[in-house]
């Protein structure tokens, strides 16, 4: 069942820093279970037993099948939310990632420039082609400097060689 979350004021709060942090979106969010231990802002797909897990760019059965973006990080077997489809607020986002190790792209969040952000490997987003056998779904439209549409709907292009 798709729950619609309130535009108002959203149930979701972000610790960054010892503060909460309500991130601004107006937007699709499940619950679903983490399939294996998951970081916020990260494209994930079901798996076979109906939890989500990290979607990649280089498995091919991943193809249109992403599922959301994590709108947190959560352990396996724990409740983590995730984003379908809907406008969120790029400050949200950099409150999210703030001091992470992890983000490897980190431009993508801080040049908000309209540039296309694509499905990249572990659930990460970035803006780079995959490699040869993968394949290419923009996940992110920029709708401002400030705020970015998040949907898995656009069409998929295979890369072959």
């Amino acid at each position: 069942m798709i729950q619609v979350t309130p535009r108002p004021t959203p149930n979701i709060s972000v610790t960054t820093g010892g503060a909460a942090y309500r991130p601004t979106f107006d937007a699709i969010v499940t619950t679903e279970t983490a399939g294996a231990d998951l970081q916020a802002l990260r494209a994930v797909v079901f798996d076979g037993d109906d939890n989500v897990v990290y979607a990649s760019a280089s498995n091919r059965t991943h193809a249109g099948r992403v599922a959301g973006m994590t709108l947190e990080a959560a352990a396996e077997g724990e409740p983590v939310r995730v984003v379908r489809y809907g406008i969120l607020n790029a400050e949200a986002v950099d409150a999210v990632w703030g001091d992470s190790e992890d983000w490897e792209d980190n431009d993508i969040w801080n040049d908000q420039d309209s540039s296309a952000t694509f499905l990249g490997e572990g659930g990460t987003l970035t803006r780079e082609t995959p490699a040869v056998g993968g394949f290419l779904q923009q996940l992110i439209f920029w709708q401002s400097s400030s705020s970015f549409l998040f949907s898995a709907t656009e069409q998929v292009i295979y890369i072959d060689a």
